[in-house]
């Protein structure tokens, strides 16, 4: 069952080391223990042990723990046209691909692949249609959207675990673990869609079988978005951080059993 807007176990005020903290440009990385808030408006990082609730000011752990910022992943920036390979996502050896479905009227299908190291292409998705990115939801689940409003998750198999909610332009955190993942989606007011009260939302869910077990909500404002890293989960997925308001707010979630 969901965690429904439980309060933050502790805040982190970016004013109190910012003068103006730009939440835009904000990005969350946990590193082991240590939660890194990293501004790329020339702000810096802070980084903050999990367990104390204290700022890290050694040398030394801070650039361990700034190294965690860094990510290989060579993605296609600009989306080539059939039969080029474009590189969607990265996670622990293994990489999204898509070839094809850019100009879908031109190059015929959008196909989908997950390339594992030293292995032939698992093809995830072949279809006439573009249904959104695929993305690693867990060690051995990857999400995947059907172009008639659902998602599959498969394994690195490329076999079927489950069905899952399509998500609406999610960026999606994964546990270091590969255990749990969340995602920060923007789902509109069929109502109000034109009035200004669009909603954002952070959800938690259990990699294995997709279960929520948390869930928070709250109205679109001046200055937010959704595609970027204003999320994080701790290594375990039993920490959450969301950048939100001026401040950074860490939930701490049930562990499993």
């Amino acid at each position: 069952m969901a965690i429904a807007e439980e309060r933050p176990a502790w805040r982190i005020n970016l004013q109190t080391y910012w003068s103006q903290p730009d939440i835009s440009t904000i990005e969350l990385k946990f590193h082991g223990d240590l939660l890194v808030v990293y501004s790329e408006d020339g702000n810096g990082a802070l980084i903050f042990d999990s367990k104390s609730q204290r700022m890290v000011n050694d040398t030394e752990t801070r650039s361990a723990a700034l190294t965690s910022l860094v990510d290989s992943c060579q993605r296609t920036r600009f989306r080539k046209r059939f039969p080029e390979v474009n590189v969607l996502e990265c996670w622990k050896g293994m990489v999204l691909e898509q070839i094809g479905g850019i100009g879908l009227r031109d190059e015929g299908p959008t196909e989908y692949y997950l390339r594992l190291p030293g292995k032939e292409r698992v093809r995830l998705f072949h279809g006439n249609c573009w249904p959104g990115d695929p993305h690693f939801v867990g060690g051995d689940q990857i999400l995947v959207n059907q172009c008639r409003g659902k998602a599959i998750v498969f394994n690195t198999k490329g076999r079927e675990l489950y069905t899952f909610p399509r998500l609406s332009e999610a960026y999606i955190a994964l546990s270091d673990e590969g255990t749990r993942f969340a995602a920060y989606e923007r789902s509109s007011s069929f109502l109000h869609e034109f009035e200004g009260t669009n909603r954002l939302k952070v959800s938690v869910f259990r990699s294995s079988d997709g279960k929520k077990i948390f869930e928070r909500k709250w109205h679109l404002e001046d200055g937010e978005g959704i595609n970027d890293r204003r999320i994080a989960l701790s290594r375990d997925g039993s920490i959450l951080a969301i950048a939100h308001r001026g401040e950074v707010q860490i939930f701490f979630l049930p562990k499993e059993r």
